[in-house]
């Protein structure tokens, strides 16, 4: 025998059913005993009535969808109302992108705004700690990070090839239409929005500088005045004389300027570290550079001015480092994810550096720049090299390179490294198929022969062993595109 938490009734469990007896009383009930009282009678006979009236309500009406539950095996519950749960997170679908008939309007509004009036430092933030601190700023700009981004999606959309303008038919199809346009018009507006979110990071950053700054001030102020004092009645009972003590007044005020001086040269190191000692500003995120270098790289071949356009791209490609390396100093990297570059970062650069010109300045500015992200991106610690890093290159020798025993050397080591990263697919063989048609010296020209000759078509997917292209997928910025 058990009691009822809630009455305090003793109750019986028989045949799987709960009945309430009276107080003070025992009574055995079964479900195949026959002499029931006249009132026991009558609740059996409620109770029945009631389930199948609840059975005659949950049967579907005219038109109405029923559900089930998977769970429970009693055909009671059942579900009229449709399902409105979600089944697919929101980070898996297709960011909004902003209307070509608002941009100039909203982004003119950002641009005239003065700094510090789209986000600004609270000084509520000065009693958390340097962690909460870095999260409440993170907090504060949230809403421009998400309006920036907006807006720059809706730019890249303008440009045919870009990531934004091919995941979208609809948005493919308008920016086709508009063969007139201007991509390096596009790309500055882009670049002035990022410019502007920067300029509100910093005008953040110095406004808590200032704050922590005087607050520090006020503290060391304080304890120096104390120090002072103590001082100053040491050598009152010291020095009994009065010319003694004018004397070391003098003194005192000598040491007193020595003593500000340190302070000013404190407080501009100080001021230093409290601008670089607390992670990157905020802002900016590695998205909207993304952005940026996705739309320098597709358009860069058609510019009119193809050295800025890489010199912008160089330039965004180490704004977009230098955040992550001032949030991983700081142990602020696993608190911010968006300052983290992504192979696209990198691969862009590469891409842009892929342009046919025969301008000097254009080509070695170029070559550096791929060069100078293949080598980083070896050595990053979260970012890896993939298919398209490798593709790239080779289409940067291809199109800067002489034809030769060295192009032939350094294609030659690029494929040998990628079989070694296990990042070899189909489209990354035809770009060094493509290239090998021409004679490179016969070491190279016998050794392309031995590795063509191990391509079987259908074979694995991409026509060589599996362990070559283990990584292929798994590296990808996207796996649903061969681009990044």
């Amino acid at each position: 025998m058990s009691y009822n938490h809630l009455t305090r009734v003793p109750i019986y469990l028989v045949s799987k059913r709960i009945y309430p007896l009276q107080s003070g009383s025992i009574r055995v009930l079964s479900s195949s005993t026959s002499n029931h009282t006249a009132s026991d009678k009558s609740k059996l006979r409620t109770a029945a009535d009631g389930k199948k009236k609840s059975k005659e309500m949950s049967r579907p009406q005219n038109g109405e969808k029923v559900v089930t539950n998977a769970k429970s095996s009693n055909p009671a519950t059942v579900l009229t109302a449709p399902r409105s749960l979600p089944t697919r997170h929101s980070r898996h679908s297709t960011p909004p992108v902003a209307p070509r008939d608002i941009l100039h309007v909203e982004s003119q509004t950002l641009l005239d705004a003065p700094p510090g009036t789209l986000f600004a430092y609270n000084s509520k933030n000065l009693q958390y700690d340097k962690v909460a601190e870095y999260e409440q700023g993170l907090v504060e700009c949230h809403v421009l990070q998400q309006k920036v981004e907006y807006l720059l999606r809706g730019y890249s959309s303008m440009i045919p090839g870009c990531l934004v303008n091919l995941q979208s038919e609809t948005v493919s199809l308008e920016s086709d239409t508009r063969s007139g346009e201007n991509y390096d018009d596009v790309i500055f507006n882009m670049i002035q929005l990022v410019e502007r979110i920067e300029l509100e990071g910093q005008a953040y950053v110095e406004l808590r500088s200032k704050y922590r700054s005087q607050l520090a001030r006020i503290s060391t102020d304080h304890n120096q005045g104390e120090e002072k004092e103590e001082h100053k009645e040491d050598h009152h009972d010291q020095e009994g004389s009065r010319d003694s003590l004018q004397d070391d007044e003098e003194v005192e005020d000598e040491t007193e300027e020595f003593i500000v001086d340190e302070s000013t040269d404190n407080n501009a190191w100080r001021m230093n570290a409290l601008v670089t000692h607390y992670g990157a500003p905020p802002g900016p995120t590695n998205q909207m550079y993304d952005l940026i270098l996705d739309a320098i790289a597709v358009s860069v071949g058609s510019s009119s001015h193809p050295l800025l356009m890489i010199q912008h791209s160089r330039s965004l490609y180490n704004k977009s480092l230098k955040r992550y390396e001032m949030d991983a100093q700081e142990g602020m990297d696993q608190l911010n994810p968006t300052s983290c570059p992504t192979p696209l970062t990198f691969n862009a650069v590469i891409r842009a550096a892929a342009i046919s010109t025969h301008d000097e300045q254009v080509r070695d500015y170029a070559m550096e720049n791929a060069f100078c992200a293949f080598n980083a991106m070896y050595h990053h610690p979260v970012v890896h090299r993939n298919s398209a890093t490798y593709r790239y290159m080779l289409e940067m020798m291809e199109v800067l390179f002489p034809v030769g025993a060295m192009r032939g050397n350094i294609s030659a080591a690029m494929w040998q490294q990628a079989v070694q990263e296990k990042v070899v697919d189909l489209a990354l063989f035809e770009t060094m198929k493509r290239m090998s048609n021409q004679s490179h010296g016969e070491l190279f020209d016998e050794w392309w022969k031995k590795v063509e000759g191990r391509f079987v078509r259908d074979m694995n997917g991409y026509g060589f062993p599996l362990v070559w292209g283990r990584n292929k997928n798994v590296r990808k910025y996207d796996r649903k595109s061969e681009a990044y």
